[in-house]
């Protein structure tokens, strides 16, 4: 959870799931999804998977007899989803984006272990594991038959969390609202309201935040971050100099600036 571009990708994976959970039970298609799509592939490879994501609550809903949307009503959810392959497509880097995360995943898994397949002898693993478990255990005691979609969200959040380590977030993130619904018939009550006090409550605790970063970004710590990585003059002329494709082993919190600076 360090300031990385994968955290908008975790941000943005909640936003599109949450908004196809309520396309399910509404049928509306949700085009805004499209420019947010386009945002993402911008910023962090991690889009393939909440395009994915979305495939599978797609078909899941129009296999479900029971929630199956009107032939117009599916024709339009279909296409908000080609859009989005589509918004992904024409980013500044063309339609060569589409491809990236296979390459990327071939390159990679051999050398970060974050590609490779989860471990799961770990609390992160162990915590997403654990409520895939909890949720399917809720199911059977309570002798709820799931949805397709519910179902499938659950197969592709056991499927995630295994498959690498750096989709253990996502694994968790699907499953939550799964957990949260299983959950609610044990506990017995109905959903509470917000109340006016708590609505309140959390407006004060976000501007007390947003001031509290201000201040340290107005403070000594800001103008240090604007900075990184600090005098580097030398070593950027040095690398200037070598030829282009020369490999060099740099320090991991300059590889940004590495990139940036010196792409070939």
């Amino acid at each position: 959870l360090n300031p990385r571009p994968q955290l908008v990708s975790f941000v943005l994976f909640a936003i599109v799931l949450l908004a196809w959970l309520r396309t399910i039970h509404d049928h509306r298609s949700r085009w805004w999804l499209v420019p947010l799509f386009w945002l993402w592939a911008c910023s962090h490879g991690l889009w393939a998977f909440g395009l994915f994501t979305s495939a599978v609550l797609l078909l899941s809903l129009l296999l479900d007899p029971g929630l199956r949307p009107s032939r117009r009503d599916a024709a339009q959810l279909t296409s908000v989803w080609l859009a989005c392959v589509v918004a992904v497509a024409i980013t500044p880097l063309g339609p060569s984006l589409l491809l990236t995360p296979f390459q990327v995943a071939n390159n990679a898994a051999a050398l970060a272990e974050e590609w490779m397949p989860t471990p799961v002898n770990n609390v992160f693993s162990i915590a997403s594991l654990g409520m895939v478990v909890a949720t399917a255990v809720l199911w059977l005691t309570t002798r709820r038959r799931p949805r397709l979609w519910e179902a499938s969200s659950l197969l592709l959040a056991l499927v995630l969390t295994l498959a690498m380590w750096r989709l253990v977030p996502l694994g968790s993130i699907l499953t939550v609202p799964l957990l949260a619904d299983a959950l609610q018939p044990v506990v017995g009550r109905t959903r509470e309201r917000w109340t006016r006090l708590e609505r309140r409550g959390v407006i004060v605790a976000w501007a007390a935040a947003l001031g509290l970063a201000a201040l340290v970004s107005a403070g000594p710590a800001g103008a240090s971050a604007q900075q990184f990585p600090g005098d580097v003059r030398a070593v950027d002329a040095a690398l200037g100099r070598l030829p282009a494709k020369t490999v060099v082993l740099d320090d991991f919190p300059i590889s940004g600036w590495l990139l940036w600076r010196h792409p070939d």
